[in-house]
């Protein structure tokens, strides 16, 4: 019995197949610029992934905290912290202009979520669309239809 490659690497007529490739290209040629500082909107585990993977791009990175995480691991990891409120997270991390202030502040162009807090509202994207800000996740429409 043929195996599922040869079936492929053949047509019909029993000679190879050509594949045409498309050229390749880099993934920064979509981008519209390098990205050098983004802001990270939690924290813990999360926050240090993704400040871990941004300093390997040589990307910049600005932890938000509240007064109960002044003392955290991802504030102490990244290159710049910005208090943004008191320990309630209502009150710091879904504070949407406590962290857009804190991104202009420090000169971020793109925030990242993670996960939880706002990163399922389509509010916030929007937000950060308005402010000239990249909204890394999908885009403000995407999650109105998803309903966010």
């Amino acid at each position: 019995m043929a195996s599922v490659a040869t079936v492929l690497r053949r047509n019909l007529s029993g000679k190879p197949l050509r594949f045409r490739h498309p050229s390749p290209r880099s993934f920064s040629d979509s981008l519209p610029e390098r990205l050098e500082k983004i802001l990270i909107d939690n924290r813990g585990k999360i926050a240090c992934r993704i400040m871990r993977t941004a300093k390997r791009l040589g990307i910049q990175t600005v932890a938000v905290f509240s007064d109960a995480d002044r003392y955290s691991l991802h504030v102490k990891s990244a290159d710049e912290a910005v208090r943004i409120g008191p320990a309630p997270a209502r009150l710091s991390y879904l504070n949407a202009s406590s962290i857009l202030d804190a991104a202009v502040r420090t000169g971020a162009q793109a925030i990242h979520l993670g996960y939880g807090f706002l990163s399922e509202s389509s509010d916030f994207a929007q937000l950060c669309e308005d402010k000239g800000l990249t909204f890394i996740g999908p885009p403000a429409s995407a999650i109105r239809d998803m309903g966010g």
